[in-house]
């Protein structure tokens, strides 16, 4: 249902599923959406380990990064200094360097600025420890 005169837009059609949209007039209506693009991002810490790191240390990083990141919604920017949030909530080391930037491309110590259309995107893999 959308007001009158105003259609819909994206690069994505749709004749909805098992139904034919009709509008007023019962003529077919073709339904257009956009889906968001994909970016995969990477994250490079250097820290210094305590004794109170737990063995599983690294991989409760990067569950509570993966969680973060994918609570982001269409457009958000990744903004490298709010990534410490999740990354402290685990115990027993500092972070001596944070780098991020997308898959493929140098990684910086800056904000990742994706478009309206992106969403920021990671796996375990691309989040490395040095």
């Amino acid at each position: 249902n959308i007001p009158l005169g105003i259609g819909t837009y994206g690069d994505v059609s749709s004749n909805i599923v098992h139904t034919t949209a009709v509008d007023i007039n019962n003529t077919p209506v073709i339904i257009t959406f956009a889906r968001p693009d994909l970016v995969p991002i990477a994250i490079h810490l250097v820290m210094s380990i305590y004794p109170d790191f737990p063995d599983n240390g690294a991989a409760l990083i990067r569950q509570a990064l993966v969680d973060y990141i994918a609570g982001f919604n269409v457009g958000d920017d990744v903004l490298q200094s709010r990534l410490f949030t999740p990354i402290n909530s685990i115990r027993g080391f500092a972070v001596n360097s944070l780098t991020i930037g997308k898959v493929g491309s140098p990684l910086t110590s800056g904000n990742i600025t994706l478009s309206y259309k992106e969403l920021a995107n990671i796996s375990f893999s691309d989040i490395t420890f040095g």
